[in-house]
This record gives C-alpha cells, sequence and structure tokens, in this order.
C-alpha cells in the first residue's frame, strides 16, 4: 500500500490542470473512500477547496487513464446528467484526474431522511433511466458474441473458479446465456455501469447528476442496470420504482446469471474474495437456483464454488463405497451394503443380492464418500450360474451409465472417469427387466475400479 502525501508538489500539479489555478489559493480535504477496497491507499479523493467553496474533485492514484476514458464517454453520450472532466496530468508516479463538483447528497440518503419525496425520486431515476435508453443504437451480432466473450473470458480468470466449475459454465450455462442474447434486437446503450441510487446526487434545488463512471462504457446489456439497481439501491417507500423499471426491459432468467457472474467477478476484483465471501454465496447460490431450473439436466447438488465445487479432497488412505438396489419401493438404506475400500489401488466390489420375482431390478452405486476421481474399469451383473447379465467396460462402452448428485462424468472412452463432487457420488445402471431375470434367484453385481485422491487427475480432462 503505497500512500499520496497531501504535499505541495501535489498542488502544483492540481494548479496546472485546474483553468486559473496557478493564481488561486486552495486547499485540500481529504474524502472518504471505502477501506475494503483493494486500492484503497492507492487512490485519493481531494475536494479542492478555496474560500470555503470546492472548486472540483481531485482523484490521484495508479492507472487512471481507463477510468479518464470512461467518464469522458459517458460525459459526450449524455451530458445533461453527467459531471465534467476539466482535467488529467501527472503527479510523480501518480496520475491526477480533475471533475466537476456537484453540490449534491446521494438520493438513497434524502429519500430516507426525508428530504425527497417519493414521487420525486422516481420522477428522477425514471429520468436517468430515459436519458440513458435515448443512447440505444442498433448493433451486430458479431459485436454482441464480442463482449460476451471478453466477458465469459474475464469470468474465467476470476480466482474462484476451478477447473471443473468452468467446464460446467463453458459446457452448461454459457450456451444459454449465448443463445438467450441473440434473440431478437441487438442494441447497445451507454451505461454508468453502476446504476444504483447512491451515484445519484441530488442539490437543494433538485437538480440531479450520475457520478461514478468507473464501469461506464458502451454495452450490450444494458439490462443488467436493472439487476444491479434492485440489488443495491436499499431506498425505503419507492420499491415501486422496481417494477417500473423491469417493466422497461426485457429481462430473463439468463440474463440475470450473466449479471450475477459479472458480479462476483467485480466484487472479487474490487474488494479480494475474502471480504466479498458473503455476497458471493449469496449471489452463487441464485445462479445455481436459476441454472438447475432452466436446465434439467444439472442436478440438484450443482454448486459453482465460492468455497470450491469440491468437498475436502479424501486424506485417508480409505473411504467407503456403498451398493444400493431397488424393486418396487426405490433406493434405501435397508436395500444396500456399505464396504470399505482403499484408495489408489485396484478395488473389486462385489456383491450378491437376492431378486424379488415380480420387481425389475434398478442399481446405484456411490464408489466413495469424498472429492476424489474415480476410474471405472469394468462394473458386471451376472447371475448366478454365470451368465452375463450386464456390462460396461471398454470393449461393451459405458453409454447406458449415468452419473447423478456429486458425481460428474469426464470420460468414457475405454475407463470411465468419474469425478466425485462429494459425499454422493452416484452412478446408475440400466434397469434390469423381470423378463431379463427369469428364474434367476440371486445376481451378483461386480465393479472393479480405482479411487484417485489426486484431484489434479481431472484437470486433464479440461484442459
Amino acid at each position: 500500500m503505497t500512500s499520496i502525501p497531501n504535499s505541495q508538489n501535489l498542488h502544483s500539479a492540481i494548479a496546472r490542470l485546474l483553468p486559473g489555478g496557478e493564481s488561486l489559493s486552495f486547499d485540500l480535504e481529504k474524502s472518504d473512500r471505502n477501506e475494503v477496497r483493494r486500492d484503497f491507499g492507492e487512490k485519493t479523493l481531494f475536494k479542492v477547496v478555496s474560500s470555503a467553496k470546492v472548486l472540483c474533485l481531485a482523484l490521484v492514484g495508479r492507472g487512471l487513464l481507463e477510468v479518464k476514458q470512461r467518464s469522458e464517454l459517458f460525459e459526450r453520450a449524455i451530458p445533461e446528467i453527467s459531471v465534467k472532466t476539466i482535467g488529467f496530468g501527472k503527479f510523480e508516479e501518480f496520475d491526477v484526474l480533475l471533475s466537476e463538483y456537484f453540490d449534491g447528497e446521494n438520493l438513497e440518503t434524502l429519500v430516507e431522511s426525508g428530504c425527497v419525496s417519493k414521487g420525486d425520486a422516481i420522477r428522477i431515476v425514471y429520468s436517468v433511466y430515459s436519458a440513458i435508453q435515448k443512447t440505444s443504437i442498433r448493433s451486430s451480432r458479431a459485436k454482441l458474441k464480442q463482449e460476451l466473450d471478453n466477458v465469459f473470458e474475464d469470468i474465467a480468470k476470476c480466482s474462484l473458479f476451478n477447473v471443473v466449475d468452468l467446464d460446467i459454465l463453458k459446457n452448461r450455462v454459457f450456451p444459454f446465456i449465448r443463445r438467450d442474447l441473440l434473440l431478437g434486437p441487438i442494441k447497445r446503450v451507454c451505461s454508468t455501469g453502476d446504476f444504483i441510487a447512491r451515484n445519484i446526487l441530488v442539490s437543494s434545488a433538485h437538480e440531479f447528476r450520475v457520478v461514478d463512471y468507473e464501469f461506464a462504457g458502451e454495452t450490450h446489456f444494458g439490462w443488467s442496470d436493472y439487476f444491479r439497481w434492485k440489488m443495491y439501491s436499499n431506498v425505503e417507500g419507492i420499491s415501486d420504482l422496481n417494477y417500473i423499471l423491469e417493466s422497461k426491459y426485457n429481462l430473463t432468467p439468463w440474463k440475470e446469471v450473466l449479471f450475477l457472474l459479472q458480479q462476483i467477478v467485480r466484487d472479487v476484483s474490487i474488494v479480494g474474495a475474502v471480504a466479498a465471501a458473503d455476497s458471493v454465496v449469496k449471489n452463487l447460490s441464485r445462479v445455481k437456483e436459476i441454472a438447475t431450473n432452466n436446465d434439467k439436466g444439472l442436478s440438484d447438488s450443482f454448486f459453482l464454488c465460492g468455497e470450491s465445487a469440491l468437498s475436502p479432497p479424501l486424506s485417508k488412505d480409505k473411504t467407503f463405497a456403498q451398493l444400493f438396489w431397488s424393486g418396487e419401493t426405490g433406493f434405501t438404506e435397508e436395500s444396500s451394503v456399505r464396504k470399505e475400500v482403499v484408495l489408489d489401488s485396484l478395488i473389486e466390489f462385489s456383491h450378491d443380492i437376492s431378486v424379488e420375482d415380480s420387481f425389475p431390478l434398478d442399481l446405484r452405486f456411490d464408489g466413495c464418500e469424498g472429492a476424489s476421481v474415480l476410474e471405472f474399469k469394468r462394473i458386471a451383473v451376472y447371475g448366478e450360474d454365470g451368465a452375463i447379465i450386464f456390462c460396461a467396460d471398454a470393449k461393451s462402452g459405458w453409454s447406458d451409465i449415468r452419473c447423478e448428485r456429486d458425481a460428474w462424468s469426464l470420460s468414457d472412452k475405454d475407463e470411465y472417469y468419474v469425478l466425485s463432487l462429494g459425499n454422493d457420488p452416484i452412478v446408475i445402471m440400466p434397469r434390469i427387466s423381470r423378463e431379463s431375470l427369469r428364474q434367476v434367484k440371486v445376481v451378483i453385481f461386480s465393479c472393479e475400479y480405482v479411487i484417485h485422491s489426486d484431484l489434479g487427475i481431472a484437470q486433464t480432462f479440461f484442459e
């Protein structure tokens, strides 16, 4: 962390950027910033004050060129609700960005204190919304795809998501988002990127300006403004505004998923994973809810990480495997057998099952209890006379096997690799009909497999 000195050299740098500043006498008053931010101490905001009047704001720190460019873009697009950029220059190793000072209080505080009525608040916010919508222009599928690819790339770089999470996102979530966004007219708008009540300042004369252009820019995701407003604008008494804004956007569940993923990446980049933990877990839970409701192929146990998609890896040299069988009533603990098995060695798990006369046979095998990689070499069911009733291996193929709950299929080319995400890596065999069993009273379930405790093996399937 580098402190930014309030020195005479900084005064001189600001005076050179401020019109008429070199003939002015002014002081610098440090403004509050969020101490949780990673860049706290790397950037400082000052009020430039002369004769008890605030002349402008001075943001001092590293890497402010992009903020300047975003500010100027928003100012050009919507000058009537923006604050103006006054100057940009250098102070030692830091950038200095001067911007217009607007004498007002944020809308959230004004509504809470009763200084702005519900009706006036709705009028102000709707005016901001309308001004943003006036920047809407037609765009192309190619430009939309490019923005989506950029967002997906940012998500992939986020430290929260491991290789398994990224495979789930890439193959089971992103395709739905892409298809959803490519439907209908394609337009882009100039958005603040942080459309919340605290970023709308209102003066005593009820004039207003939008501030904070750190994320401003042209985007095809203008509807994100609604989700951000709803999530972060805690304005008592004007909840009706949520419904007004909602009616103006073509909202879909997959648009919300994209917003949530972007917000997770933003939170982690701004304050770090630890400080963002509560919001990350909440947002990931919502992503899971939407994804599983809209893609029935994702099991109810699907969980993007945040705390890691994987349970803690198996740490001992042994674990337990459990075989379930059922006739009419479904799988129960009473109709199961649980056996201790070793890790990282070939396991030959077998068990004799008595067959009821009038029901087919369903089989479920949970190969371990914990995070690991399961390598199945052969699964077979025999009659008591040794005749094969069912077999899955490199020769017969694995297409009839399916994974559920905490099991994630990795590969079925020769051996059948399964990633266990928790304590219930369920592998289901195809139903064996009563006709196939004929006069058989007992069947033998046999499974040859290896439990790999090294989760790194899974990464080779995603490279």
